[in-house]
């Protein structure tokens, strides 16, 4: 199972355990099911060896719905994902 990708799309490191990924061009539902997707494989893959188990929580946000600065996207995204840990972990949350 892949997450689909744009060429465009890109990844980064926000900070300590934090990433975003930019999804240019794509729908706030694409983004959310591309999310799901990579929180399945996540879930579902062996890590380390022996087999550890990773879980992720993802926010998502997009533009113009939740923000149409940067910043404001980025704060969105942000209480989505808080949103997501706070409410169980291992799940995708929209802004």
């Amino acid at each position: 199972m892949l997450v689909p990708r744009l060429p465009e799309d890109a990844a980064f490191r926000v900070g300590g355990e934090e990433f975003a990924v930019l999804m240019i061009q794509t729908e706030k539902s694409r983004a959310i099911a591309s999310a799901d997707s990579l929180r399945r494989i996540v879930e579902h893959t062996k890590f380390f060896g022996e087999g550890a188990r990773l879980t992720i929580s993802l926010g998502v946000a997009s533009t113009p719905e939740d923000s149409q600065t940067p910043a404001g996207l980025v704060q969105a995204a942000d209480g989505a994902l808080y949103r997501a840990k706070s409410v169980g972990r291992n799940q995708v949350q929209a802004a």
